[in-house]
């Protein structure tokens, strides 16, 4: 729709090179998603750990907020004065931004995966489906997301499972704070066993939120990483 979008690109280190067009050897690539309210400057500890690990991370400013505002959207209150229109045109943003990482040079568009907190979390479960779902219809070369981290999720548990019925449980980690309230529940809601098998779930003593678990959980940025780079590992070769 013509909006400005602004993120940051991180690269794999110098010990963990991206790998060029054409190449064999492809790497995952992480989109990072921040909550209302916030900006992407909450996600780059998260990103810069993700780079480290040779995985391709980008975080994106939603409209409305950090450095993507406009006329239409000075800052985070106009976003959610229309929160429901909103919603689907920050689907859009999120399905432009899959889209550019998945063009990232030595990324392989089948190991993509997204963070997302808060608000986020709700946008990277929406990404899971196809754009006539979202009606985000338009957007080229959108990969589906391979693995979700969310954290402190917004919204009802319901609206997750409804989201999230053909995801594999296996790739999905939720993560709250113990004194989180509403994220907490929900996450406790989806977590709970059932007639499917129940996707892992950490619930992090204190009272942080978001991005800011970390901070009450020293380890649990190492975890994520973990998670994601298990989750998007490469399959065998048949020669191997």
């Amino acid at each position: 729709d013509g909006h400005r979008l602004f993120g940051s690109l991180f690269r794999p280190r110098a010990g963990h090179p991206p790998a060029t067009r054409g190449s064999q050897k492809r790497t995952g690539g992480i989109l990072l998603l921040h909550a209302l309210g916030s900006s992407r400057g909450a996600c780059t500890p998260q990103a810069a750990a993700l780079a480290a690990r040779g995985l391709v991370a980008l975080t994106l400013d939603l409209r409305g907020h950090g450095a993507s505002v406009s006329e239409a959207f000075p800052d985070a209150h106009a976003f959610s004065a229309r929160l429901a229109e909103n919603l689907k045109a920050a689907d859009r943003d999120v399905r432009a931004a899959l889209a550019f990482l998945a063009r990232q040079p030595g990324v392989d568009a089948r190991r993509i995966g997204v963070v997302g907190a808060g608000l986020g979390a709700l946008l990277a479960a929406r990404a899971v489906l196809d754009d006539a779902a979202t009606g985000s219809e338009g957007t080229v070369g959108v990969p589906r997301p391979a693995a979700l981290v969310l954290l402190s999720p917004w919204g009802r548990a319901d609206a997750y499972r409804e989201l999230l019925a053909g995801f594999d449980p296996r790739s999905l980690l939720l993560v709250a704070g113990s004194e989180e309230g509403a994220p907490l529940a929900t996450v406790q809601a989806l977590a709970a066993p059932g007639g499917a098998p129940a996707p892992r779930s950490i619930v992090v003593d204190g009272p942080g939120a978001h991005y800011g678990l970390a901070a009450d959980r020293p380890d649990l940025g190492a975890i994520l990483d973990g998670f994601l780079a298990d989750r998007l590992a490469a399959p065998p070769r048949a020669d191997e």
